[in-house]
């Protein structure tokens, strides 16, 4: 019996990153996720994690908040980058596939706070610029990311 061409079509098995979008695990990464992302906002604000205003010099001091922040900016990117390509990969195969597109449209509303916060955080990180390099030099959590802070958009190429 000769197969029909759609039987024989690669299938992409994501059971190594999660069970299902129904699964347990998924659920957990999904409640995991929207919970990093309410305790960053509440670290950010607490610790005045912002774009200084004209004029006004933040009082961030080397490996405080600057380290606290990047690593959970990388543990939030991680998350939603793993969930987002997850669920993508049902509605890329599937547009009609209901309950990846709704998962899909909850991501993205998550994404755009986080985007958000890394935009704080770029804006923050542009504020303390004068003094980056120094800390860069003698704070080793800060000099693994020293690509990204002297790199970060809208700064001017030196």
């Amino acid at each position: 019996m000769k197969s029909s061409p759609a039987e024989s079509l690669p299938r992409w098995d994501t059971a190594n990153i999660y069970s299902s979008l129904d699964g347990d695990d998924y659920r957990a990464a999904w409640t995991k996720l929207h919970a990093l992302i309410e305790e960053i906002e509440a670290f950010f604000d607490a610790q005045g994690i912002r774009r200084a205003v004209a004029g006004e010099q933040s009082d961030a001091k080397p490996g405080d908040d600057s380290g606290t922040a990047l690593e959970q900016a990388n543990a939030l990117s991680r998350l939603w980058g793993t969930l987002h390509a997850y669920v993508y990969t049902f509605v890329s195969t599937d547009s009609y596939h209901a309950v990846a597109a709704r998962e899909l449209s909850k991501l993205e509303l998550l994404g755009t706070r986080a985007q958000k916060l890394r935009i704080r955080l770029q804006g923050w990180i542009g504020s303390l610029s004068e003094r980056l390099p120094a800390w860069i030099k003698t704070h080793p959590p800060l000099a693994a990311h020293a690509f990204f802070l002297e790199t970060r958009p809208g700064k001017a190429a030196t």
